[in-house]
């Protein structure tokens, strides 16, 4: 049996901090939620500010009479080839209203439908905004009374502001890890691991392995919410370039949306790993001693259930690691460290795949299961299966391992 083992040292385990801390990222993460804050709010308050504001106000405004001169679906061009000799491309349809109407005695002229202008569309939707709003035909449409020459024909909510979903989400991200980072450091709480379970005699250890169900759902739902939210941004980039080339606000817009777009196509291929697992094998392992003292056995067995014959590898190791968790600034980092890897298994033939058994042996000078307030040394039973072009099978269960005096004791009450 090959093993990998190098001792550790007892005064690493009583060290304040054995491992060598990583450098903490210090006001990088600060800056890092200030500029999305800075970045949200930006775009918010540059184009979703006034319109917001006013299809607030709008419930207030003054209802006033008015009469359409001008109903017309108009066609939406290629800008780039406008300048060409030869005919430009027609890339969408824009309905254009424009009415007349009268404010103590004054008239007045608007072509607003709305507080955005609608973005190109199909030409049967655009006809659609005409025939509501036939020439001649009188309507009614709602006057700032702030200001008597900005006039609208609808108010309220509209499509059109979900695109501030996008900017909205990056302002709240960035203002959350603010006050999160702010709660951390003026937190007084320290981070700690837990201390030692310890187990009754000859009680016995059964693991079996996670479906992946849970984290499947949870996957899920985070891309079902994070791409519904940001396909009305996406949909307003793709209607600002059917228009040709567009400007700087398609331009701004295309630009913040590539990371949202990113991030969305990553949250939908994860799911498709955490379905492929669903379909793995899953292993129960069972450990007859749940605590072995340094120099002790056990005898581990193992049982996979399902489609064990996709598994063309299995390797079952026991495998002895040292953890540390230390503040850095506001952070909190966990260091690991894997001082033993001792093979139990390795093997390639099915039977032996599908079930069996094997002694465990801890070596002499293993260090024991030991955890305090920033240290922890754990002993765990690891188990790899490999499955070609496939995710794999990866499963942990930890035990106690207790020091060598544990087995002179047990030995001399035996006698």
């Amino acid at each position: 049996m090959y093993s990998r083992y190098r001792p550790m040292s007892s005064s690493s385990i009583h060290a304040a901090y054995p491992l060598e801390p990583r450098q903490g990222d210090g006001c990088v993460g600060a800056m890092v939620y200030a500029v999305l804050f800075l970045a949200g709010m930006t775009v918010l308050y540059a184009f979703f500010l006034d319109p917001f504001r006013n299809a607030i106000a709008a419930y207030g405004w003054t209802p006033t009479p008015c009469t359409i001169f001008y109903s017309k679906v108009e066609t939406v061009t290629d800008k780039e080839k406008k300048n060409d000799k030869g005919a430009a491309t027609v890339v969408g349809y824009r309905p254009e209203i424009k009415y007349d109407y009268r404010v103590n005695g004054r008239h007045h002229r608007s072509e607003r439908i709305w507080f955005i202008r609608p973005s190109p569309d199909t030409q049967a939707e655009a006809q659609k905004v005409v025939d509501k709003y036939p020439v001649g035909s009188q309507q009614q449409s709602f006057v700032d009374p702030k200001d008597e020459d900005f006039a609208v024909l609808e108010r309220g909510f509209q499509p059109q502001l979900l695109i501030a979903l996008g900017p909205l989400v990056l302002a709240l991200i960035g203002v959350t890890g603010m006050v999160w980072r702010l709660v951390r450091r003026v937190s007084t709480a320290d981070p700690t691991f837990a201390p030692v379970h310890h187990y009754a005699a000859e009680t016995r250890l059964t693991h079996r392995g996670k479906s992946g169900a849970a984290a499947l759902m949870i996957i899920l739902l985070i891309a079902i919410v994070w791409n519904s939210v940001f396909f009305f941004m996406i949909r307003e980039v793709v209607k600002n370039w059917r228009a040709g080339i567009p400007g700087c606000y398609g331009w701004f817009l295309t630009i913040v949306t590539i990371p949202f777009v990113l991030v969305g196509i990553l949250l939908l291929a994860l799911p498709v790993y955490f379905l492929l697992k669903l379909f793995n094998p899953r292993p129960t392992l069972r450990l007859n001693i749940a605590e072995i003292p340094a120099g002790g056995a056990a005898e581990l067995t193992w049982r996979f259930w399902g489609r064990y014959d996709r598994l063309h590898r299995l390797r079952i190791s026991l495998e002895g690691r040292e953890e540390a968790t230390y503040q850095s600034g506001d952070e909190t980092a966990t260091a690991r460290e894997v001082f033993a890897t001792i093979p139990l298994i390795d093997t390639t033939r099915p039977q032996e795949i599908r079930w069996g058994k094997v002694k465990v042996v801890v070596p002499d000078n293993a260090v024991p299961t030991f955890s305090a307030p920033h240290n922890r040394i754990a002993w765990a039973i690891r188990v790899c299966g490999e499955i070609r072009r496939w995710p794999d099978v990866d499963e942990e269960f930890e035990f106690n391992v207790l020091p060598a005096m544990s087995r002179d004791i047990a030995s001399v009450a035996a006698t």
